[in-house]
């Protein structure tokens, strides 16, 4: 199973209470936990990923009492309630039923799944037009306009 960047929000902040119902859990356990971004996923297809991530994560997506529980809304945000860990008011929706399978998948240790976004990884972010560029000077054989050359190694 692949890793995912974290960010600065928690669980708890983004994730409607009433979700954390459906997943039969409790929210408490959840407060200090940082939810794991999905701008960018890769699975490997393997049967643990598919029975206990996959599998209860598009079972909650397919159920309306899940993904979309009452109370849930997707703007509003409050994010200067005190303390931060309170529910914003901002549903996450699939970003938080994806957080909540992780969490309990490996017992609330994000450890297991994440990386920090921070330092140096082997993984980064570029925008879409540096990316475009990158790309077009390596079809063109001259990669020296990246900061991250590629290697054959």
């Amino acid at each position: 199973f692949e890793h995912f960047w974290m960010c600065a929000c928690g669980y708890s902040s983004r994730s409607v209470p009433k979700m954390f119902e459906y997943f039969q859990t409790d929210a408490d356990d959840f407060i200090f936990l940082r939810m794991v971004d999905l701008d960018v996923v890769l699975f490997l297809d393997t049967p643990f990923v598919e029975k206990n991530i996959m599998l209860p994560w598009l079972k909650c997506a397919l159920t309306v009492e899940c993904i979309d529980p009452i109370g849930a809304q997707w703007n509003g945000c409050k994010y200067n309630k005190k303390p931060l860990y309170r529910y914003s008011g901002c549903h996450a929706y699939d970003v938080s039923a994806f957080n909540i399978v992780l969490g309990l998948t490996w017992h609330l240790d994000v450890s297991q799944y994440s990386m920090p976004s921070e330092g140096n990884n082997i993984f980064y972010k570029e925008t879409l037009e540096k990316a475009t560029r990158i790309l077009e000077n390596r079809r063109l054989n001259n990669s020296d306009t990246s900061e991250h050359p590629v290697t054959e190694d």
